[in-house]
């Protein structure tokens, strides 16, 4: 599972710099990603991993460590839950067509992205 071993082994030469960029740039080429997918599906229907399974054990564990004062190991397990499920990102996901929207409402969302931390765009957009 180490991207950078994988190129190595694939023939790719240079330091491990390089070959973590020529990883990287493996991944987006669809065919290997889907390639790796495929093998990873088999690999976990093999050892008879489901997220069903997963997300009860998660469950069964953090029961258990919350029950023996074990907090932090039961704050994990719901952790990894709720990461599964999307509860909580540290990114802002907004998902808008710029088609049909005028151009204050895009000023508008530029501003509010900008003031929840992310990359400051109004000042290239919006004239002083």
């Amino acid at each position: 599972m180490n991207g950078t071993e994988a190129a190595k082994r694939s023939g790719y030469r240079g330091n491990a710099n390089t070959l973590a960029t020529v990883a990287k740039e493996n991944l987006r080429k669809p065919h290997i990603r889907e390639e790796i997918d495929a093998r990873l599906a088999t690999a976990l229907a093999g050892a008879g991993v489901t997220v069903e399974g997963t997300l009860r054990r998660l469950t069964v564990i953090g029961d258990r460590a919350f029950r023996d004062g074990s907090y932090s190991a039961a704050v994990r397990c719901v952790e990894l839950q709720g990461k599964y499920l999307k509860m909580w990102s540290d990114r802002i996901e907004h998902v808008q067509t710029v088609q049909n929207t005028s151009t204050q409402e895009l000023v508008s969302l530029i501003k509010e992205i900008s003031e929840a931390g992310g990359i400051d765009l109004t000042s290239a957009i919006v004239p002083n």
